[in-house]
């Protein structure tokens, strides 16, 4: 195996940090978005949420990826090194 266990933990931690930093960004700009909606009440503000809508979930949706990568595929690679590590 050309990578240790201890690189893909690393690794790991890495995606789960980014991961978590991608929701927190996601989630201020929700609430950006919803602080706005509070004094901005026209038509040109659904069209502005409407055209931030779906870069702001394709964040979201990218955060949920990362993690279920790194919890799912990382951790099943890290348990091989280390059965290949011990052999």
């Amino acid at each position: 195996m050309d990578v240790s266990s201890e690189e893909l933990t690393n690794f790991k931690e890495k995606l789960l940090k980014l991961s978590k930093a991608l929701f927190e960004f996601y989630e201020a700009i929700t609430r950006g978005l919803n602080t706005l909606g509070h004094d901005w009440q026209d038509q040109k503000y659904e069209q502005f949420v409407g055209d931030f809508k779906a870069s702001k979930e394709k964040i979201r949706t990218i955060s949920e990826q990362y993690e279920q990568w790194a919890n799912g595929h990382l951790t099943r690679k890290i348990e091989e090194a280390i059965d290949y590590e011990i052999s």
